[in-house]
């Protein structure tokens, strides 16, 4: 759990990076479940606020504050992953987007390996998150069954899902339905 607290004046000098980072890519990405951010600010972030990275999933993330200086990328970077949780966050300042959810194309040799370890017989895993049985043929590299909900943001774009540039909104709608995703009862401000 990551509560109440305040990071300001991050990421500045690099790119692929967030004030809160977390990479899944040394296998634990879809095993690692339950993280919770909530009750935090992120102020003066020059780049990404909250940065989910290389399939990163189960995070529960709500009642944040992120303020972006002038320019900054993105409130929320969700990087693939599953079953994420963005809810009732305030995303103000210079981000461009508030959101930017991809899909991750390539793949992670690690993940699979983790997950069959796992799955052993007896194994609580699979009755907890029964979705691990089938995870690395269920919609591979795409940011499934993730929930943005009943957030507020000034940010000129609220939601981008391509990592190429821009995407209009029933492109946004379209990647949301292929990925079994929702975003709704966001508010501009």
């Amino acid at each position: 759990i990551f509560d109440s607290n305040i990071l300001d004046e991050c990421v500045y000098e690099c790119a692929d990076c967030g004030a809160f980072y977390t990479s899944g890519v040394n296998g634990m990405a879809w095993v690692n479940r339950g993280n919770v951010l909530t009750n935090s600010a992120f102020r003066n972030i020059g780049s990404i606020a909250v940065y989910l990275d290389d399939q990163m999933s189960g995070w529960k993330i709500s009642d944040n504050h992120l303020h972006g200086a002038t320019g900054a990328n993105s409130g929320f970077m969700l990087g693939g992953g599953r079953r994420n949780h963005v809810q009732r966050n305030t995303i103000t300042g210079g981000f461009a987007r508030a959101v930017t959810m991809l899909h991750v194309a390539y793949q992670y040799p690690q993940l699979s390996a983790r997950v069959r370890e796992l799955l052993y017989p007896g194994s609580p895993w699979p009755v907890e998150y029964p979705e691990l049985l089938n995870v690395t043929t269920d919609h591979f590299g795409l940011p499934i069954r993730t929930e943005i909900v009943d957030n507020v943001y000034d940010s000129p774009t609220f939601l981008q899902t391509s990592a190429t540039g821009p995407t209009t909104p029933s492109q946004n709608a379209a990647n949301l339905e292929a990925w079994l995703s929702v975003a709704a009862n966001n508010t501009k401000v």
